[in-house]
Parts: C-alpha cells; sequence; structure tokens
C-alpha cells in the first residue's frame, strides 16, 4: 500500500480520535469557550477537513504540489480547500472573530500532524506527509483571511440595510399589534404543547389577568411564558384539534369556558413564528355564542321535525305499495326494523343505520308495473311471470335515481340490488361480493327473513328453526357470510324484533348542534 493510501485510510478510521484531540486542545487554549457546538457538530467538522485533506492525497500530482503560501489560490482545486471557504463564509456570518477561527484551525493542524506521526512508516515519508498538512492548512488559513475580507467589504452596507429592515419590521409588528388589540375577540398564540404564549386585551381578561379599564396598552407584546397558562385548562379537547394535519385553515369547534359558550377558530401556521421546540405555531380566537343559543335549538329542532316528516311520508308510501298486494303492510316495516339492526350489530353509524331504515321501505317501489294478477298470484308463478317480477329492480331504480337528496339516493341503490346475490347468481346485474352495496346487502336478508317467517297467498310461515338453516345453507352464496353469521348469532334476538315490528320505532337521529352541550 503506498503511503498516501496509508495516510487516507488512517485519517478516515480516525475521526473519533481526530475530534477529541481537537476538542481537548481547544479547551486546554480557551479557543472554544466561545462556542456551543456540540461533539457531534465537531466530528462533521473534523470529517469536513478530512475530506479535503484526501483530496489532496488523491491527486495525480500530489507529488509535485508545493504547499508553499506563495502559490496563488487558485493553484489548488477548489475540491480540496472548499470546506474552508464555506466555514469561513459561515464563522464570518456569526460574527466570530477572525483571530478566534484561525487559532481553532491551529488546534486541527496540531490533531492532524499527531495522528500523522503515529504512522507506520519510513522518517521521510513522514516529514513529507507533515510537510503536506502544513501546506494544507496553510492554504486554508489563507482562504480563510481572505473569505473574510470579501466579506467585510460589504459589512456597513449590509448593516445599513439590516437597520433599515428592522425598522420595517417593527413598523410592522406595532401595526400588528394594533389590529390584533382592535379585534373584539378574545385572541391567543399558543404553541404545540398548549401553552398561551400571548393574547390580546379580551384574551388576557378570559385569562384574568387584566381589568382592562382605561388601558391603551399592548398585551399581545407581553409575554407570559412564565405564567405557565396551558389551554387545555380552557378547551378540553385542544390536543385532538392540534393534532390535526391541516394547516391554514381553521377547525370550528363548541367549547365551554366559564359556563360561556364560544366558537373557536382554531389557525395553525407552517413557517410562522415558531413556539417551543419549533413546533408550529397556533393562533386560537373565541366567538361568544351564548345569543345564539334559542336560535340554533330551534333551527335544529324544526330540522328534526323535518326529517321526521320524511321519515313518515316515505314509510306510508311503502305500506300503500306493500297492501296493493295480498301482504301485509307490516312487512315494510318488519324489512326496515330487522334491516337497521342487523345494521347496528355490523357496526354502521347512527346516520347510516337510520338512512336504512328510512329507506328500506321502497326496497319493492319497482312492483308498483307488476300487473296485479301476477303478484297476488296464489300458485307458483310461471318462468314468463318471474321475469315480469325481476323488472320491478330496474324500474325501482328508474323511479328514484336523478334526486339530490343522499336518503333518496340510497333507497335507489337498495331498490335496484337487493336482490343481487353475494355469488353472483342473483339480479338484475349479477353482481357478487362487495361489488353490492352493504345497504343492499343488509335489506337482502331482511327482506327474505320477513317473506320466510310471514305467511303469503302461495304459502304458510316458516318455522323458525326451517328459516335458520336455511340462512346457515345459504351464507356465502345467496347471502353476505359476515352479515349472515351476525343474524345466525343473533337469530332469537332479530325473530323477536321481527314478532314486534309494529311497536318499534328506531330512535331519531340526533344532530344537535354541538352549541347544545356547550349552553
Amino acid at each position: 500500500m503506498s503511503i498516501t493510501e496509508k495516510a487516507k485510510k488512517l485519517i478516515t478510521d480516525s475521526t473519533d480520535i481526530l475530534t477529541d484531540n481537537v476538542i481537548t486542545l481547544g479547551n486546554q487554549y480557551g479557543y472554544i469557550a466561545y462556542t456551543s457546538n456540540t461533539s457531534a457538530a465537531w466530528r462533521e467538522s473534523i470529517v469536513g477537513v478530512s475530506k479535503g485533506l484526501n483530496t489532496l492525497l488523491s491527486s495525480d500530482k500530489v507529488h509535485t504540489i508545493d504547499p508553499n503560501i506563495r502559490m496563488e489560490l487558485n493553484d489548488w482545486d477548489e475540491e480540496i480547500t472548499a470546506y474552508f471557504s464555506d466555514r469561513a463564509i459561515v464563522h464570518q456570518k456569526r460574527a466570530i472573530e477572525l483571530y478566534m477561527y484561525t487559532g481553532l484551525l491551529k488546534h486541527y493542524r496540531q490533531a492532524y500532524i499527531t495522528l500523522i506521526q503515529s504512522l507506520d512508516a519510513s522518517h521521510d515519508d513522514i516529514n513529507w506527509l507533515i510537510s503536506l498538512i502544513h501546506g494544507y492548512f496553510d492554504r486554508g488559513e489563507a482562504i480563510t483571511c481572505y473569505e473574510y475580507q470579501k466579506l467585510s467589504s460589504n459589512s456597513n452596507r449590509e448593516l445599513e440595510e439590516i437597520k433599515r429592515s428592522h425598522r420595517e419590521v417593527l413598523n410592522n409588528k406595532n401595526q400588528l399589534l394594533s389590529i390584533i388589540e382592535s379585534i373584539d375577540q378574545p385572541l391567543f398564540g399558543v404553541d404545540n404543547q398548549g401553552y398561551i404564549r400571548h393574547a390580546n386585551g379580551l384574551g388576557h381578561k378570559i385569562l384574568s389577568l387584566q381589568s382592562l379599564e382605561g388601558d391603551n396598552q399592548n398585551y399581545w407584546d407581553m409575554n407570559l411564558d412564565d405564567k405557565q397558562f396551558n389551554v387545555n385548562k380552557l378547551i378540553p379537547d385542544f390536543n385532538t384539534i392540534s393534532d390535526s394535519d391541516k394547516t391554514n385553515k381553521h377547525l370550528y369547534n363548541i367549547v365551554n369556558i366559564h359556563g360561556t359558550p364560544y366558537e373557536l377558530y382554531f389557525y395553525k401556521y407552517k413557517g410562522m413564528v415558531r413556539y417551543r421546540d419549533e413546533h408550529d405555531s397556533i393562533i386560537v380566537m373565541l366567538r361568544e355564542i351564548s345569543s345564539l343559543v334559542p336560535y340554533e335549538n330551534q333551527l335544529e329542532s324544526e330540522r328534526q321535525k323535518r326529517f321526521a316528516e320524511k321519515q313518515e311520508i316515505i314509510q306510508v308510501l311503502g305500506d300503500i305499495l306493500e297492501n296493493r298486494s295480498d301482504e301485509t303492510g307490516l312487512h315494510v316495516r318488519r324489512v326496515a326494523c330487522v334491516a337497521s339492526k342487523l345494521g347496528m350489530l355490523y357496526g354502521l353509524s347512527h346516520e347510516e343505520v337510520t338512512t336504512i331504515y328510512t329507506a328500506s321501505p321502497l326496497h319493492d317501489v319497482g312492483k308498483i308495473a307488476v300487473p296485479d294478477a301476477i303478484l297476488n298470484k296464489a300458485g307458483r308463478l310461471t318462468k314468463q311471470e318471474f321475469e315480469v317480477v325481476k323488472k320491478h329492480s330496474e324500474v325501482g331504480r328508474n323511479l328514484l335515481q336523478g334526486s339530490d337528496s343522499h336518503l333518496m339516493q340510497m333507497a335507489c341503490i337498495i331498490a335496484h340490488e337487493h336482490h343481487e346475490k353475494w355469488d353472483g347468481n342473483g339480479y338484475p346485474c349479477g353482481k357478487a361480493g362487495e361489488e353490492i352495496h352493504i345497504f343492499a346487502r343488509i335489506v337482502a336478508i331482511a327482506d327474505v327473513f320477513d317473506a320466510l317467517l310471514s305467511k303469503r297467498p302461495y304459502k304458510n310461515a316458516w318455522a323458525k328453526e326451517e328459516v335458520l338453516q336455511e340462512f346457515i345453507d345459504q351464507k356465502g352464496k345467496h347471502f353476505d357470510p359476515e352479515l349472515t353469521q351476525l343474524l345466525i348469532d343473533n337469530f332469537e334476538e332479530l325473530a323477536h324484533l321481527h314478532k314486534e315490528a309494529n311497536e318499534f320505532n328506531l330512535p331519531q337521529i340526533h344532530q344537535l348542534h354541538a352549541i347544545n352541550y356547550a349552553a
């Protein structure tokens, strides 16, 4: 292995040793006292110096390079000396004095010379390498001085620019503070851990810090770090809100503070002034809404009344359609009852369960196009008659489609798909598995469940044991296996519910405005 390869390997393998030596020497002579760099930062610096030195050792011209400082600055490749140039710019901008930085470079130089002296090589090779290291650091110091001088020539102009910018910032800050104090709502500046760092006058009032009588003070400019106010004491759900990844958008909540309801407007900014541990800053604004409570409650009451009326209209329409046949009008009620219960067992939301309860009575609306003679036939239908009956799914979809109402859209899907089968052998489209909407899969089970347990013109009611066995047999064939298992596991409860369907009323979906809970 050549002497340059030996030296490069030793330098590369000795990063930690070099780091410790530089820190020790710097502390010993007082040159590191001015910096707060961590060991990792010093190590990174050593890596940069070593990279340039190894690049020099890898040069084809390394044995012919004259390391004397008399050479012009551009005589060495930029890749070799780039570290010194970059660090000089950084240190000068940090207002670190030139003599301090060049003093540190002396300790870097000594650490590398001490390392090379430990290399297993001839006396001449060691001396040559030491001469090369001296030349490397001489060049580094020259570049450092050059960069400092170049940057300092612009310092006066930059200082004036900084002063001008500072005056603009101060002026803009005063304007901002004036705007903040003019806002007639409580306003808080909060860090990501929930600590209130700033508050306008009304915010201070809520925090019971000031009386605010005859006062024009800029409260927002007062730092509240020492007060250790945490917004979670005012807003219990704040952590949930602050964990949102939404930025530059307000999140709406209703909160109760000291017995008074407020609307909460929550703004989360990236890149704004950051608080504590570089977390995003958060602006919270509150708007008292106690005067709105009666109006909100009245509106919600009207909304629920309209929803109940819509439910009743659909229910009556379903009854009318069923009474056209010899089947009891309770069929649609029983289907709605069983379907909604099955939906609850499946884990549908309250809103989804209410939708399926309200929409399912229209599942057979398409039968309006089936002639009475076929609809009320006492015996088995012929193949041609069954084909006529099958068309009611398409007719139902055609009657219900096109509405902007979510409820009617779901009724349309149920009417169209409730005769599809899990294995794809149903009608009208031959859909299979999860291609069939979950509402239609639920209503399909409830429809057959009622049909089997009820007496019809062409058959007697089946015994419960026979019905249970039929669903066991059709699990994964006619019906969704997961839903079917829920029916099997809860068979007695659903059978009782089916029997008492005329007494069953699904609770109204309660979407009362959150203001009710805050009031």
